[in-house]
């Protein structure tokens, strides 16, 4: 049966993969030097299965982190843990290129997310400047008015109800 990169990711802990392929540690052994940028002073900390850098941001799995430690691609990082942690079977090279055409996806929808983000920002900005044109006396009057006000309102609620 073919072994997937989500059965090497739960084999194998980030952790495990600095400690064994010698990451410098904190005296505490909570935090190691990151390979992602250079580091001085432990910031790559462990969490579950994952590391996460708090001065690059970068974070990732046990393939992540052995591919940035020895300059390798992710499918010659599994490769590497197979063998160093004994974890048996085939890389399933399908459900890799499942995997990046998925996370490719989820890229493009968060630009697009993003993008109508700032549309609606930009909406809402630019009608709240219109709406305070209009004097007190003549606003509800005018037609002009009523319809700012009906798109403001609308921007405002995609707005505040955008992470729900």
């Amino acid at each position: 049966m073919p072994l997937d990169m989500r059965t090497i990711k739960e084999a194998v802990t980030a952790k495990q993969v600095a400690e064994l392929y010698g990451l410098k540690f904190d005296r505490r052994g909570l935090k190691a030097i990151c390979p992602w940028h250079n580091d001085h002073k432990p910031s790559l900390s462990f969490r579950g299965n994952r590391c996460h850098c708090f001065v690059c941001n970068i974070d990732g799995d046990a393939i992540d982190l052995t591919s940035q430690i020895f300059g390798i691609s992710n499918v010659d990082a599994a490769k590497r843990l197979q063998g160093d942690f004994g974890v048996g079977g085939e890389i399933d090279y399908a459900s890799i290129a499942k995997a990046k055409a998925a996370a490719y996806r989820r890229k493009q929808q968060e630009k697009a997310d993003a993008q109508r983000y700032n549309h609606l920002c930009r909406v809402e900005r630019d009608t709240r400047d219109a709406l305070m044109k209009f004097s007190k006396d003549d606003a509800w009057d005018n037609p002009q008015f009523v319809e700012l006000l009906k798109e403001f309102a609308l921007a405002q609620d995609t707005l505040n109800g955008w992470g729900d």
